[in-house]
């Protein structure tokens, strides 16, 4: 029964789209076969004798594969909305497979999955990433794994370059009939980035959470967990594709920031590196020996004698924290209690009040609650079920209303988080 419901439920790898005109797109619009960028990933249900593609995915170590939540853990079709959360993961690790050659076909080349990881916040917008732990590693003779990148002055660099890669699976019509060869193009144009200057986000804060940036024209369906690709490097990646124009032209991609994930990431990768290997060095470089205040922290003790191990961001991540006491270093603010790195948000109104984005703080970006007006909304909207070659649509007036009533109430998420302020690694 169990088996049923995951085919039934994943329906491949869903996106949630915006439809904004007809359904019929092309898998990384404009790109070309790809079998140079191996670190660009299929992911699939049904063995590797039968593979069914549900998403794309980047290896980022050996044995990690970065990819989006709602690959193994899709939400209903009218849970449309950044207001929704995710469920639990439906099925169990040992249901998916990976594959790093160009064309996902049935061979023996398919890795099996045996863990995952998920974020511990559960909101759609701002937390769809996932990192499957593989288990049998990829040689570098299959695969080179790509370098995620961690900070936020790197991925706004990369940014002002204006444009990016794309790699992925997906199929070439919204029917979903053709998934499963690599594509890309290197020549997608950078959109919204909230708080950068020079990328105006216009109506973009309706539908995507400050913690996300946008992309032209390239991901359709089956692409998504397709990474965001430095056009400079392209073994580095700084984005996670995790929704989308399900248009005609497939206009728009929304990306996951890969810096906001720091700690998850590199944990991950650092605690998951096979025995005998050598995790990769920005795994390492992430955690430092000795972690002085404001660096990311592993766990209780991590830290020494004189600070904590605790998030300021609603546990995305973890950093060592002294208590303010006589007051904080240059470069810290006071917030519930403990020095937390950066200048105070805007939604700690400079008080400090466990409702901030730091560790990482994004520069200038607005809360979550900041959003523009009603007028500007895109039409949000739709699952694209690739396995069922359904497109269901969310109706526009209810999204309307759902809009209007939390720009009412302001942001609950960002309450949710000011009640319960700063937390410790061990909850």
């Amino acid at each position: 029964m169990r088996s049923h419901a995951l085919g039934r439920e994943l329906a491949a790898c869903s996106i949630l789209a915006m439809v904004t005109g007809a359904t019929s797109a092309g898998a990384v619009e404009g790109g070309s076969e790809d079998s140079v960028t191996t670190h660009a990933v299929a992911i699939a249900t049904g063995g590797p004798s039968k593979p069914r593609i549900r998403c794309s995915g980047t290896l980022i170590s050996s044995n990690v594969v970065l990819t989006v939540r709602h690959c193994i853990a899709p939400t209903p079709v009218h849970g449309a909305s950044c207001d929704n959360t995710f469920p639990e993961p439906l099925g169990e690790p040992g249901d998916f497979w990976v594959d790093a050659t160009p064309w996902a076909l049935p061979s023996t080349a398919w890795k099996h999955v045996g863990s995952w990881v998920v974020p511990e916040p559960k909101s759609v917008c701002g937390n769809d990433i996932a990192l499957l732990v593989l288990d049998e590693p990829f040689d570098e003779a299959e695969a080179v794994p790509a370098r995620p990148v961690l900070s936020a002055s790197e991925l706004e660099g990369l940014a002002k370059l204006r444009t990016f890669g794309l790699a992925g699976f997906g199929a070439s019509s919204a029917l979903g009939e053709d998934l499963g060869t690599r594509r890309s193009r290197f020549d997608v144009p950078i959109r919204c980035v909230p708080g950068l200057p020079g990328f105006a986000c216009d109506g973009a804060l309706q539908y995507i959470d400050v913690r996300e940036f946008t992309g032209g024209a390239g991901p359709c369906i089956g692409d998504s967990g397709a990474p965001a690709i430095s056009s400079i490097d392209r073994a580095t990646i700084f984005g996670v594709l995790a929704r989308g124009n399900l248009g005609s032209t497939c206009a728009e991609g929304i990306y996951e920031r890969t810096d906001v994930w720091r700690w998850l990431i590199a944990k991950t990768v650092l605690l998951e590196t096979p025995a005998g290997d050598d995790p990769p060095s920005w795994a390492r470089e992430a955690f430092p020996e000795r972690p002085r205040p404001g660096d990311l922290c592993l766990g209780t003790g991590t830290c020494g004698d004189d600070a904590e191990c605790v998030s300021f961001d609603a546990r995305r991540s973890f950093v060592c924290a002294t208590r303010c006491g006589a007051g904080c270093p240059e470069g810290f603010h006071c917030e519930s209690g403990r020095c937390a790195p950066g200048p105070p948000s805007a939604a700690d109104g400079g008080g400090g009040d466990g409702c901030a984005l730091a560790p990482g703080r994004l520069r200038g970006m607005p809360t979550p609650g900041r959003r523009a007006n009603d007028g500007a909304l895109a039409a949000l909207a739709a699952f694209a079920l690739v396995a069922s070659k359904r497109v269901f649509a969310i109706e526009l007036s209810a999204l309307a209303r759902l809009l209007r009533r939390r720009g009412s109430r302001g942001d609950d998420r960002c309450g949710r988080r000011r009640r319960r302020g700063v937390e410790s690694v061990d909850r």
